[in-house]
């Protein structure tokens, strides 16, 4: 049995030898990439030049309701005076606290925007998604602070 035992223990004692080289050198690539990543400066987004990066000043110069769920908005857009006709719907609204009501705009339609610069040359529209977001907004803030509807 001595000699079986011996076997046995010969068979289970394998050497697991630890490539430390390996580790080392591993760990010295991640290290390396690590620091080159980190060191190297961001690379900044290529902005088109057609595209502008100041934002859209807006202003209204004068509005005046036609009937009543029309209107014709005259809007200043940075260098621009723009003339459209606006739809809207108006329902009773609060802010939840007594004494706090007020008729809420909507605008449901902006069509038919004329366009001119400020000595009165026209163009075509050239207003996108957020512009309309924008003018919609403009215009029933305005309707409501100065209260030209009323439910």
């Amino acid at each position: 049995m001595g000699a079986l035992q011996n076997c046995e223990i010969s068979m289970n004692t394998k050497s697991n030898r630890f490539n430390y080289s390996a580790v080392t050198l591993l760990t010295a690539c991640t290290i390396v990439a690590g620091m080159t990543l980190a060191c190297h400066p961001a690379a900044s987004p290529v902005v088109p030049s057609h595209y502008t990066t100041a934002p859209s000043v807006y202003g209204v110069k004068d509005i005046k309701l036609t009937s009543k769920d029309t209107g014709i908005a005259t809007i200043r857009l940075d260098d621009f005076i723009l003339k459209a006709n606006f739809q809207f719907e108006t329902h009773p609204d609060s802010y939840g606290v007594v004494g706090s009501d007020f008729t809420a705009v909507n605008i449901i339609n902006l069509y038919d925007i004329e366009i001119s610069d400020l000595k009165g040359n026209k163009y075509r529209d050239f207003t996108n998604y957020e512009d309309h977001l924008n003018i919609n907004n403009l215009i029933a803030t305005y309707v409501e602070n100065n209260k030209l509807t009323e439910v």
